[in-house]
Parts: structure tokens; C-alpha cells; sequence
């Protein structure tokens, strides 16, 4: 069997109600050079056999029954013995345009760059809105000059990746944490592809009240989210002024964002996580040299710097 072009690989938990949706924008897709690797990650439900079933009808099919490691779990293992050229992580409770792997196969081809980023719908509780990977279109920018300006949109299945480039640089994801998305995508772009953005919507994003994202926030969220932190300061960036400057956005980034998940939670976890976030705090000091004055200056005036963000989101129309 010649190698496809594209792998899909889909983590699959406790969605047997999207699965099905899920699976139909797959092979409705116009480009069909592609394999689809379905990870069912021991969901208790009957997405196993749904999984099966499809593997029935579509002999691009392939699919792993494995013991519950989590969506960062699930992905590595899709990655593993994945064939294509390209690869493309699909959440299993949304859903891709038709057109999209063409589109992503004439950028590849056309830009040789490393990453093809573009836009999502989103769908949360009645409200629609979009998701925008990237600011510039139209021409290949560098992953490090993308983070110095801003710090690159989190969401994994708004891009798709080259395979040789992820595994050039041992490109995994960390499991059994939440926000697994914050830590790959931050190593991916320090790592300084080539990225283009196509600027349309190809994602369709379910956004379920039960989703980690949107349900209560507990401390390992907060935890999580810290040792994130941890991982990405204990790599460091040693180079040009340039590549400093990306992680050293990144970081600041990523403070804010633990101290937001931090303030969301009950007096009960915030009790339990004070010498955690301290820990975060007396880190970032200590490493003045490495991440810059001015993540210095915001955690030790962290109340400050948050409210300060928070409005300028608000003026922004951010919530």
C-alpha cells in the first residue's frame, strides 16, 4: 500500500453521540490520499464499536483499543505508527470542512513550510464566534517570529504539521496533564518552523459544557498549568536575542494564564495551592536572568499586571 499523504489521527472518549458526525467530515473530504487512525483511549461507551464499525467500511482505517492515558496519550500513540506525510490531529466530537486537506496539500506543497495554520467556528452554549490561528496570510513566517509578536493560539487541531519536522525535534505531547496543547505548542513553535496561515475556517469547534476547558476548575488544573510552567523554564532558550524574546513571551503568556486558572477556583483548591504558586513565583525570581526583567516585575506585582491584562482583554472584546 503507497504511503498517504495525510495521517488523521483521532482520540476517542466518551463521544459516541459526536463520533458518528465526527467520522462523516472525514470521508466526505475531497483529497483522499489520507489513512485515519482512530485511538480508542478505553472509553467506556459504545465509541469502541463505533470505531470498529467504521474501520469495516473504510479500509483507510486503522484503529488502537488502548487503556485510558488521556488525549496527550492518545495523540502520541496515533503519532507512533503514523504513515503520512503530513499529520493532522482531529478532536472527535468536531468536525473539518470538506475541503480541507486539499487546502492543506496545495500549502504543503506549494510553501514547503513545516505548518499550515487556519480558522475554526466556534459553538458554545448557543453562541457562535471565531477562532483565528494566525494574524498575517499569504506569505510563510518563522515560529519564533510569530511568538515574540504573540504568543502562537494554543488550540492543536487549528494546524497540521509535517511529520518529518515533528519527529526531527522528538515532538510529543506530555500526558496525563491538562492543557496539553499549552506545552506542545509552545515547544513547537521555540523549535522555529516555517508556518503559513490560510486565514479561512476549515474547523468546526464543539465547545461541550463538559469539556475541561469549560467545566470547574479544580487544582489540578492549577498544578497542571504550573508545572507547564516549570517544564518550559527548566528548558530554556539559549541563542539569538530573537529566540529569547519568543520565550520570554511565551513564559509571561503563561504566568497570566496560571494566575487566571488560579483565581477561578473555590477558596478550598486556592488553600491547597498557595505554596504551589508561590514555588511559581520565587522560580520566575530566581531565573531573572534567563527570563527577563519584566517577568520579574510582574509576578512580584502579579495582582497589578492581571488587572491590567484583564482590562485591556475587555477593551480588546476578549472575555
Amino acid at each position: 500500500m503507497d504511503r498517504p499523504i495525510f495521517s488523521i489521527i483521532v482520540p476517542v472518549y466518551k463521544v459516541e453521540k459526536y463520533l458518528g458526525t465526527c467520522l462523516n467530515s472525514i470521508t466526505r473530504q475531497t483529497f483522499t490520499n489520507y489513512e485515519v487512525i482512530l485511538v480508542d483511549d478505553g472509553s467506556p461507551d459504545d465509541c469502541p464499536k463505533i470505531c470498529e464499525e467504521f474501520k469495516k467500511h473504510e479500509t483507510r482505517c486503522k484503529v488502537i483499543h488502548q487503556k485510558n492515558k488521556g488525549l496527550s496519550g492518545a495523540r502520541n500513540a496515533g503519532l507512533k505508527i503514523a504513515r503520512g506525510k503530513y499529520i493532522y490531529f482531529l478532536d472527535s466530537d468536531d468536525t473539518i470542512s470538506d475541503d480541507l486537506l486539499i487546502n492543506l496539500y496545495k500549502t504543503f506543497e506549494t510553501y514547503k513550510v513545516d505548518i499550515v495554520g487556519f480558522d475554526a467556528t466556534v459553538f458554545e452554549q448557543g453562541k457562535t464566534y471565531s477562532l483565528s490561528t494566525g494574524v498575517f496570510t499569504g506569505r510563510n513566517e518563522k515560529g519564533i517570529d510569530i511568538a515574540k509578536k504573540k504568543t502562537p493560539l494554543s488550540t492543536v487541531p487549528l494546524y497540521s504539521y509535517r511529520k518529518s519536522f515533528l519527529y526531527k525535534h522528538d515532538l510529543f505531547f506530555l500526558e496525563n496533564i491538562y492543557y496539553e496543547d499549552v506545552l506542545f505548542t509552545a515547544q513547537v513553535f521555540l523549535k522555529n518552523p516555517e508556518i503559513y496561515y490560510l486565514g479561512k475556517t476549515y474547523y468546526f469547534y464543539n465547545k461541550r459544557e463538559e469539556s475541561i476547558t469549560t467545566s470547574h476548575v479544580k487544582s489540578k488544573n492549577y498544578k497542571d498549568i504550573v508545572n507547564i510552567c516549570k517544564h518550559l523554564i527548566g528548558d530554556g532558550v539559549k541563542g539569538e536575542k530573537c529566540a529569547e524574546d519568543a520565550y520570554k513571551n511565551i513564559i509571561r503568556s503563561y504566568i497570566l494564564l496560571s494566575e487566571e486558572i488560579y483565581r477561578k477556583m473555590n477558596n478550598i483548591d486556592k488553600f491547597e495551592c498557595r505554596f504551589i504558586r508561590n514555588s511559581l513565583i520565587k522560580l520566575i525570581k530566581d531565573n531573572k536572568g534567563d527570563l527577563g526583567l519584566i517577568n520579574y516585575i510582574i509576578v512580584s506585582f502579579l495582582n497589578t499586571f492581571y488587572m491590567i491584562r484583564n482590562v485591556r482583554r475587555k477593551l480588546h472584546g476578549n472575555s
